[in-house]
C-alpha cells in the first residue's frame, strides 16, 4: 500500500517535470535562448559561405554561381553583424560550422555541375528554413534586446535568400 500511494505521489511531479524539460529539437536545442539562437545563426552563416565557396567552382548553372556569390556576401555581412553585437553582449560566437554541417558540406563538394547545383540548392532550402526559424524565435522570444532587434532586422535576408533557393531548386 504505501508503494502505491508513494507512485500516486510522484506520478504528477514526474509528469510536471517531464513538461518543464527543455526541448531538445530545432534551431539553438544545444544551448537555449539567446545563446542558442546565436549559435545556430553563426554556425548557419559559416556554413552557408563554405558551401557557397564550394558553389563558385562546382556549380554547373550560372543563376546558382550567381546565387552563391550572393550568399557567401550577405553572409559574410550577417556574421560580421552577430559578431559584433554577440561580443558586445558579452557573448563568445562558434569557430566553425557544426560537425554535421562540415559533412554534409564535404560530401558535397564531390559533386560537380547539375548533381551539385541539386544537393547545394536543396541543402540552401533547408538550412534556410531552419534559420529563418531561428530568427523569427529570436525575434519575438529572445530576452536581449540587441539580438531581438539584429534578429528581426535580418528576418526578412533570410526570407529573401530561402525564396531564390526554392526558386531554382524548383528548376533545376
Amino acid at each position: 500500500m504505501q508503494h502505491r500511494s508513494l507512485a500516486i505521489l510522484l506520478f504528477p511531479l514526474l509528469a510536471v517535470a517531464a513538461c518543464a524539460a527543455p526541448d531538445q529539437s530545432g534551431p539553438g536545442a544545444a544551448i537555449a535562448g539567446d545563446a542558442g539562437f546565436v549559435q545556430t545563426a553563426f554556425q548557419d552563416g559559416m556554413a552557408e559561405e563554405l558551401s557557397a565557396s564550394y558553389a563558385a567552382t562546382n556549380a554547373g548553372s550560372p543563376a546558382v554561381k550567381a546565387f552563391a556569390a550572393k550568399m557567401l556576401a550577405d553572409h559574410d555581412n550577417m556574421n560580421v553583424g552577430l559578431r559584433n553585437v554577440a561580443t558586445a553582449q558579452g557573448m563568445s560566437v562558434p569557430t566553425s560550422p557544426s560537425d554535421t554541417q562540415n559533412t554534409d558540406i564535404r560530401a558535397m563538394s564531390n559533386e560537380s555541375g547539375a548533381p551539385f547545383d541539386k544537393a547545394y540548392l536543396a541543402a540552401e532550402v533547408a538550412r534556410h528554413k531552419e534559420l529563418l526559424q531561428a530568427y523569427q524565435t529570436e525575434s519575438v522570444s529572445g530576452t536581449n534586446p540587441a539580438l531581438k532587434t539584429y534578429a528581426g532586422d535580418r528576418m526578412p535576408v533570410v526570407q529573401s535568400h530561402l525564396s531564390r533557393a526554392e526558386a531554382l531548386l524548383s528548376g533545376v
